[in-house]
């Protein structure tokens, strides 16, 4: 959810840690303080929550400037104009597999307009007919090193299946929510 990797931890199997974590074992790596409880958090005992230690669980110095990082970008869209009308959307994680998930919300698509050219996947929505409509994509990067990605697109009226284009080759979306979307309006 944070868009962070897991830390390695001396007790503990962490599938695909992140290497460049800077401490030894999942330790926070430097003292820690917590504002609630006036309580410190020794470097040497406390583990990095991002970890499956569960011993003692603390932000290390790390952690906590890669969630500061985040923090600044969510808490920069605060004040401005009215939000526009939400609408059904296509959202979709995506790394260099490929779609790691994709969902349907209501709201409106964020992120940055795709360049030409840029593009690793387009999001294709299909009509009643079979037809591939282009969905005009925003892209937001959810990690530092721009390793993943949450795309986003406004669903064409009509829409009823979506796909992915990588590479050339198309490859069927099952979003969920999609249900929601293909069920008849109450009357």
């Amino acid at each position: 959810v944070q868009g962070l990797e897991h830390v390695a931890c001396d007790f503990a199997d962490t599938p695909t840690p992140d290497p460049s974590y800077p401490h030894a074992e999942g330790s926070i790596g430097v003292w820690g303080f917590g504002i609630k409880d006036a309580g410190l958090r020794n470097p040497d005992a406390s583990r990095d929550y991002m970890s499956y230690c569960y011993a003692g669980n603390w932000s290390s110095d790390w952690t906590w400037f890669k969630t500061y990082y985040r923090a600044q970008i969510l808490t920069s869209w605060g004040e401005g104009k009215v939000a526009p009308a939400p609408v059904d959307v296509l959202v979709a994680v995506v790394d260099h597999t490929g779609v790691r998930d994709s969902w349907i919300a209501r709201g409106q698509p964020a992120g940055r307009a795709q360049l030409p050219g840029e593009a690793m996947l387009e999001l294709v929505a299909m009509d009643n007919a079979g037809a591939r409509v282009p969905m005009e994509a925003r892209v937001l990067g959810l990690s530092e090193t721009d390793e993943a990605f949450l795309w986003s697109a406004e669903i064409p009226a009509g829409a009823r299946a979506f796909e992915s284009l990588r590479a050339g080759q198309y490859t069927t979306l099952r979003p969920r929510g999609l249900a929601r979307l293909l069920a008849p309006p109450n009357r």
